[in-house]
């Protein structure tokens, strides 16, 4: 797991970059129409349970989680904040697989799994991991 210094670094370059990635990807148009099969799957089945809360983990500035905001869905975004910038910044490749079992373990139900190869402007393999947390009643 990552320190706390490690964490503001992170925070920091993407706080950095946050505008230039917005006005470089302003909506869903840059992703794959396979990828955006699978947000409207995830949607179709989100709409159908009862008041769920979406939460887009890694949002960025917010693209995707305006699209499933106009689908209908209650969405709540994760991330503060190279694009012109002189800074680095650091990504960390997850295994679907290993992705899904952390989830499963806390839980979760594995609804659907996605990988597909990378389109010429992207350079490791696409992945998204479906899952949802069954209501409990209180």
């Amino acid at each position: 797991m990552a320190n706390h210094e490690t964490l503001l670094d992170v925070r920091s370059a993407y706080d950095t970059v946050a505008e230039a990635y917005s006005a470089a990807l302003p909506d869903t148009s840059f992703e794959a129409p396979l990828d955006m099969a699978m947000v409207d799957h995830f949607a179709a089945h989100m709409r159908a349970t009862a008041d769920r809360l979406v939460i887009d983990v890694g949002c960025g500035t917010g693209r995707m989680s305006s699209y499933l905001s106009r689908a209908g869905l209650n969405v709540s975004g994760t991330i503060d904040g190279a694009y012109g910038h002189d800074i680095q910044l650091r990504a960390e490749l997850h295994a679907p697989d290993d992705v899904a079992l952390r989830f499963t373990e806390q839980g979760f139900v594995m609804r659907a799994q996605l990988v597909r190869a990378p389109r010429a402007m992207e350079n490791h393999p696409q992945a998204a991991v479906l899952v949802d947390k069954p209501c409990v009643p209180s």
